[in-house]
């Protein structure tokens, strides 16, 4: 958006980059109440699988995956706060994150052509020049 003071042109937050912060923001927040309850209550996560081998000597694929998430959720959460305050590592972490969220999408297809897709839009929306030069001013 777009405020004019006489003649100069300021550029605001657009009301996407703030809808995409919100939302890495609570999703982050939420995922990391979710693994406190798998942790913690011991329920077991959804899409996460309890393989008996170890990845590492004396730790399991479970407690592999879990930490992975808890870096993904935790990366998700500060990168809202980067989007929110138009920060280039906000802008870095955030398209960071669609990359990740395509790629891995592709591995649940043809379930997650939803998640493919919002991440594409994510990607784009993040690379077109207009948006990009908000984070670097």
């Amino acid at each position: 958006m777009v405020d004019v003071e006489g003649g100069d042109k300021k550029l605001g937050r657009p009301l996407l980059i703030t809808l995409l912060a919100a939302m890495y923001i609570t999703w982050g927040v939420f995922m990391i109440y979710t693994l406190y309850q798998t942790i913690a209550l011991g329920m077991k996560l959804p899409g996460v699988v309890d393989i008996p081998e170890d990845l590492i000597p004396g730790v399991s694929y479970y407690i592999f995956d879990i930490l992975i998430l808890i870096s993904i959720n935790i990366l998700m959460f500060f990168s809202g706060i980067g989007l929110l305050k138009l920060k280039l590592w906000g802008y870095y972490s955030a398209l960071g994150l669609a990359i990740i969220g395509a790629l891995t999408s592709v591995l649940y297809l043809p379930i997650s052509v939803i998640g493919i897709g919002f991440n594409l839009g994510i990607i784009y929306y993040l690379t077109r020049g207009r948006v990009r030069e908000l984070f670097t001013r």
